[in-house]
């Protein structure tokens, strides 16, 4: 028989075709991405990266150096110069005549790294200032000392040039070229102030000469941007460039200051060219770190400043928040490109090494970008947080797709039905809360729906449902019936990308549950199909994989449902032969009669008032129909005793209970049941048997079958007696209520007598022609509440 309506097949062009879609990045990925371009932020501003970011500065320099230009010669104080002309200092008259030599060589500037700030010899100085004044294009060097102070300051002293060199013509700027955070030299100022007085740097003061510039072609064009004639050297906010290096010590061409002296260097080496000087030599102590191995002396440092001064070039560091923004850039762009990268095989050992392979490719790709930048711009841009970012996202990657897959696999191979399923509700619903569970935090799953057949006999649920933040959901949209119509025709599973509306409003102002995601999976057993499981989420669509985890689960399902048929079949087989064997026990008391039956329909009534869920009801229902089947065991000449009981014949009538659980303990009854046949003879006050069990020890669907026994044994006929009016059963059961009986389900069942639910009326008397009633035997009035003497 068909169960599903007739519903028209999905239309050809259809939105939700079959074809997979790139699934949107899972908010895990972009809640990882966003907390680790954070953390590296944090990480990063609080300047825990510099020292790899110096050191990776450092690699761009010796990978592209800069060039050099041939018009840079270098006279040096080596230590050849050194031990020919005599101990250091050299007499000032000296210097002159190196300035006077390399000034007659027809050099275009003559930057002279050597201190001249306070007079010695007059005779000495004066030479040194009439080479100077001679020569007119000498640069030489005004030096600012810092020195540290206790407790944390510094003090700044600056040594100027001497004013006789500055009347002479010299100009001066500073040389003070300050250490990295690292160990190095890689920045120096374009400009400082000494002793009150501005200076531009030695480097710029000897461009400018052998440019021939103004004082005014030499000024500022902005925050960190300096004017040197038609050149603009950019700097940052603090007035400080990278040096430009072109290489390692021993990069510009030079020459021993004694063999200037001495004339042994050609004057055609030095005709047109900007010549420094300074010392090389150990012992003059001038020598300093470098981003190449070894250490470079000054004036080879100033050479460098020189060298991208006249090629109108200065090594520059982009600022922090250019390295924010990138991690911003990378936190939103990883997410979808590892989804990407990540579709495929559902192995896990592929999709790692996809997403390593991706996140060692954004690396690679940061250091090529960060190259040509370089080497194209000389432009620094710290890359180190932006490597460390995309590397620690794409190990997150890898760590969420494993957990992912884990997740995919154990929700593929998870039981639904646990072997004993909770009283207070069915395992068909146990089996669904579990798979949304599952689905929910595995695969983002918002709303699932399991739409069951109807075959030869009704199911008590043809439709379960379950959403996020929803009780129920109402019924599915056309497009959604559709679909499953689809699903459970074609017995293949489906993914549906942007279905739009799946499920209508549940209610008026309440908007409908629309999915852009939606899977479909037959329920297949046989070969024929029993119904249809849909999934949908609003997130992003589902991929194959989550459409292969969708059809294992619905195999699962469809098994299950399938079983629980047969539990169901069962079931009912021993509820039957239970029925049975009570029936059976009765049928030797023809006074009793029915007893078994009414006790159970009063238990019900009771169980249902007291807020029982319905299927821990049914289980007193069963249990309430058997409670006394350990009678069977018991012998007829002591059951259908009248008179009282001798004390051996009464502990074996109290055995039927123990009898009883040992009966159904080889059954697949629940606990429950066993509960009622064992305890339904305990007593609220501690009194009853078999274990004098007290208050809420004793179990509540025992303490339920008793009350219902009780009002059943006083209201029915016996041998002994006539039925009790109602008002007198009620009234002896309230007195059960001070001690054999527990007080609050005897309210709750008076309240159901009083207001017409106790049954139809009392049960009839023992049949015509019965012997007198006699004195009631200890198994009946164990269940009576004390009499008063007549």
């Amino acid at each position: 028989m068909r169960w599903w309506p007739p519903w028209p097949t999905p239309a050809e062009g259809a939105p939700g075709r079959r074809l997979p879609r790139l699934r949107a990045a899972l908010r895990v990925e972009a809640v990882l991405a966003v907390a680790l371009a954070l953390l590296t932020a944090a990480v990063y501003l609080a300047g825990l990266f510099e020292r790899l970011e110096l050191i990776a500065i450092d690699h761009r320099y010796r990978a592209f150096p800069a060039i050099v230009r041939p018009d840079i010669l270098l006279v040096l104080f080596d230590s050849v110069s050194v031990k020919r002309l005599g101990q250091w200092p050299w007499p000032r008259g000296d210097h002159g005549r190196l300035i006077g030599a390399v000034s007659a060589a027809g050099a275009r500037a003559i930057g002279y790294d050597v201190e001249f700030g306070k007079p010695r010899d007059p005779v000495e100085d004066a030479r040194l200032a009439a080479a100077v004044a001679e020569a007119r294009n000498v640069v030489l060097p005004v030096f600012r000392d810092y020195k540290p102070l206790p407790g944390g300051g510094e003090m700044y002293a600056g040594t100027l040039v001497m004013p006789e060199l500055r009347r002479a013509g010299a100009a001066a700027g500073t040389i003070t070229i300050p250490e990295d955070a690292g160990g190095g030299i890689r920045r120096a100022p374009l400009a400082e102030e000494v002793g009150g007085e501005p200076y531009w740097s030695f480097s710029v003061e000897v461009v400018r000469r052998a440019e021939g510039l103004p004082p005014d072609q030499v000024r500022w064009a902005g925050s960190g941007r300096l004017l040197l004639g038609r050149r603009t050297i950019r700097g940052d906010r603090h007035q400080m460039v990278y040096i430009d290096y072109a290489g390692g010590r021993g990069t510009f061409p030079s020459v021993s200051a004694v063999d200037v002296l001495e004339g042994r260097v050609p004057p055609g080496e030095m005709r047109g060219k900007v010549v420094l000087i300074g010392a090389t030599a150990i012992e003059l102590q001038d020598l300093h770190p470098s981003p190449f191995p070894g250490v470079m002396p000054g004036v080879e440092i100033q050479a460098n400043l020189v060298n991208g001064f006249l090629r109108g070039v200065a090594a520059r560091r982009l600022p922090p928040w250019v390295t924010l923004i990138g991690l911003a850039i990378l936190a939103g762009a990883w997410p979808p490109l590892a989804a990407r990268v990540a579709r495929g095989p559902a192995r896990i050992t592929t999709r790692a090494l996809r997403l390593a392979a991706a996140s060692g490719a954004s690396v690679a790709a940061l250091a090529v970008a960060t190259a040509v930048l370089f080497w194209q711009w000389r432009i620094f841009l710290d890359v180190v947080p932006l490597m460390a970012a995309a590397a620690g996202m794409g190990a997150a990657a890898v760590v969420a797709e494993a957990v992912r897959t884990g997740r995919r696999a154990a929700i593929s191979t998870m039981t639904l039905v646990s072997a004993r399923s909770s009283a207070a509700t069915s395992p068909l619903d146990q089996a669904v809360d579990l798979l949304f569970a599952a689905l929910r935090d595995g695969m983002q799953v918002e709303a699932l729906a399991l739409d069951l057949g109807r075959g030869d006999r009704a199911r008590d649920v043809a439709r379960i449902t379950r959403a996020v933040g929803t009780a129920a959901l109402s019924q599915e949209s056309r497009a959604c019936r559709e679909w499953a119509y689809k699903a459970l025709t074609s017995g293949e599973g489906i993914l549906v990308a942007h279905l739009g509306e799946a499920f209508e409003a549940p209610a008026p102002g309440v908007p409908p549950v629309s999915a852009a995601g939606s899977t479909f999976v037959p329920l297949l057993v046989g070969g024929r199909a029993i119904g249809v499981l849909h999934a949908h989420r609003t997130s992003a669509p589902f991929e194959p994989d989550d459409l292969r985890v969708m059809a294992a689960l619905g195999q699962q399902l469809a098994l299950t449902v399938q079983n629980l048929d047969l539990m169901q079949d069962l079931r009912e087989l021993h509820l039957g032969t239970m029925a049975a064997l009570a029936d059976a026990v009765e049928a030797r008391d023809a006074y009793t009669g029915g007893h078994c039956k009414r006790v159970s329909d009063y238990a019900v009534r009771l169980a249902r008032a007291a807020g029982l869920a319905d299927a821990e009801v049914e289980e007193i229902r069963f249990g309430a129909l058997i409670h006394d089947i350990g009678k069977i065991g018991i012998s007829d000449g002591i059951l259908g005793k009248v008179t009282k009981l001798t004390e051996e014949e009464w502990r074996h009538m109290q055995s039927h209970t123990l009898i009883g659980e040992r009966i159904v303990t080889q059954l697949p009854v629940s606990q429950t049941v066993r509960d009622i046949i064992a305890y339904h003879h305990e007593r609220y006050n501690g009194t009853g048997y078999p274990q004098g069990l007290r208050g809420e020890a004793i179990p509540m669907p025992a303490r339920i079958v008793a009350v219902a026994d009780v009002f059943e044994a006083i209201s029915s006929g016996r041998v002994y007696r006539a039925a009790r009016a109602a008002e007198e059963a009620l009234a002896e059961l309230r007195k059960a209520a001070a001690g054999q009986l527990d007080p609050r389900l005897v309210e709750i069942f008076l309240g159901i007598v009083e207001a017409g639910g106790g049954g139809e009326g009392p049960p009839p008397g023992p049949p015509a022609g019965t012997p007198a009633p006699q004195p009631p035997d200890p198994a009946v009035r164990d269940h009576l509440p004390p009499r008063p003497a007549p």
